[in-house]
């Protein structure tokens, strides 16, 4: 064990690192992520996704001990399997907007992430078909009405076009005050929870786990990041990252985190330590 490594807190955003490998993790980074944990290191995930998506990527096992999940809403503990934290939508408020989008949008998919793992699809289209399909995951069909209460994420699915209207139409709208709607990629835009803020998460994750943000790093390329990268004490992007990460972490960049750049880090923070 090393008693420096417990004193840092690595954050790695997981969808920049499997972006370009088929959803899952290299080899490398699998090795180096398992040799860092056992040292002492203490690594944590960040998605855009809800963990049961997250499990699925990785066949039932989380490779890192916790997870900031739905866009900063969950925080997960992978060893104890279960969610520590969690920040629901205010569900008057989601309805509202849903009645009014299905409205406009009546095509539109709808799945919607409740607490304690349950998914529930309200409007299946083919977006909503493809992503149960790839993630495998366990799923019911209900009605508003019959979801119990507890929502962490409301997920809408469609296509990009449908997606920009969506977030057009939504812009002019006023649906109260306690939710707020995000785009999540070109295909997915999502109801969050006004205090469901990744940089809120990363906040009680380093209060968990006993680590001052100042003393942790922040591997990402993504630009939803930059507010985490104010509070943490350093930031590492890829050498191809957009300007603003690059700008953020300064000349901290790899060759590329989704080109086995994670597992290299971690690496060379635990070869920092050749006494060990």
């Amino acid at each position: 064990m090393i008693p420096q490594l417990q004193q840092k807190l690595v954050l790695c955003n997981l969808d920049t690192a499997v972006r370009k490998n088929k959803g899952d993790l290299l080899a490398c980074d699998r090795w180096a992520i398992r040799l860092f944990e056992k040292m002492g290191g203490q690594l944590a995930f960040i998605s855009g996704k809800p963990v049961h998506e997250i499990l699925h990527q990785f066949r039932g096992s989380m490779p890192a001990q916790s997870v900031i999940a739905c866009n900063g809403a969950v925080i997960y503990d992978g060893a104890q399997g279960e969610e520590v934290k969690s920040a629901c939508v205010h569900e008057q408020e989601a309805r509202v907007a849903i009645q009014d989008i299905l409205l406009r949008f009546p095509s539109v998919g709808i799945e919607i992430v409740a607490r304690g793992g349950g998914l529930f699809v309200v409007r299946s289209n083919l977006h909503v078909h493809q992503n149960l399909r790839s993630c495998r995951a366990r799923y019911q069909l209900k009605s508003l009405d019959e979801i119990p209460r507890g929502w962490l994420q409301v997920i809408l699915r469609g296509s990009e076009e449908q997606i920009a209207q969506i977030q057009e139409h939504t812009r002019r709208k006023y649906y109260g005050a306690r939710n707020c709607i995000c785009p999540q990629d070109p295909n997915t835009c999502v109801i969050l929870a006004q205090n469901a803020r990744p940089e809120r998460a990363f906040e009680e994750l380093c209060m968990l786990k006993g680590v001052l943000p100042q003393n942790c790093i922040l591997l990402t390329d993504d630009q939803r990041d930059l507010p985490l990268a104010e509070k943490a004490g350093q930031t590492i992007c890829s050498f191809d990252a957009p300007a603003p990460v690059q700008q953020a972490a300064g000349k901290n960049t790899l060759s590329a985190l989704y080109g086995g750049g994670v597992g290299e880090y971690l690496y060379g923070m635990v070869k920092g330590y050749p006494d060990k």
